[in-house]
């Protein structure tokens, strides 16, 4: 092996001094600088975090009345939906509601076919009854109105007017469907409500 001149010692010597700077450069001086940059915008951000959690903590009771003021609403609401415990008991009260406005308002009924029930997320269920009538354009707009107006929510959906000739004489025969809603049963140990 033969030996390095001095110069080659030299140039070893400082290219192996460069090396090592640039090294210490890119793996020291680099990330402390970039480090340091980033310190003004993460405290920025921090700021305006802490400015807004004062902010919506400044207003939790607003928050909090809010939330009671929703959870009444949607209680009023549950109220006006049939009580019964499956679509069947439904199915049945919202039939004899509709026979008796119909009585009422002194409206045939031809016939009444129950709907196929459609559950509505998991906790509410929307109970259908098709209703074909014998009436007049009077009584029919009556009915609607005397639905719609019923204590439990009850809805009037895809209603149609066929005029029919019987005797010679023109006949109104409306059908339609009517709907109420009924709250699924949650399961055991599963409240719906906050605070139940």
């Amino acid at each position: 092996m033969r030996k390095l001149t001095l110069r080659e010692r030299r140039i070893l010597q400082g290219g192996g001094l460069t090396a090592a700077v640039v090294l210490v450069y890119f793996f020291a001086v680099e990330p402390f600088n970039e480090a340091r940059a980033s310190i003004p915008a993460e405290l920025e951000t921090k700021a305006k975090l802490l400015q807004r959690s004062r902010q919506l903590l400044s207003q939790r009771d607003y928050y909090r009345s809010r939330g009671d003021e929703l959870e009444r609403r949607v209680q009023q609401y549950e109220n006006r939906f049939i009580d019964a415990e499956n679509s069947s008991d439904a199915t049945t009260k919202v039939e004899l509601a509709v026979r008796d406005l119909a009585s009422r308002l002194g409206i045939t009924i031809a016939r009444s076919s129950r709907v196929q029930e459609r559950v509505l997320d998991d906790r509410y269920a929307k109970i259908t009854l098709r209703v074909n009538l014998r009436a007049d354009l009077r009584q029919v707009l009556e009915f609607v109105h005397a639905v719609s107006t019923y204590p439990k929510f009850l809805k009037v959906e895809n209603l149609e007017l066929r005029v029919a000739r019987v005797r010679g004489k023109r006949r109104l025969n409306p059908s339609m469907h009517v709907s109420g809603l009924i709250q699924l049963s949650p399961a055991p140990g599963i409240s719906t409500r906050s605070g139940t």
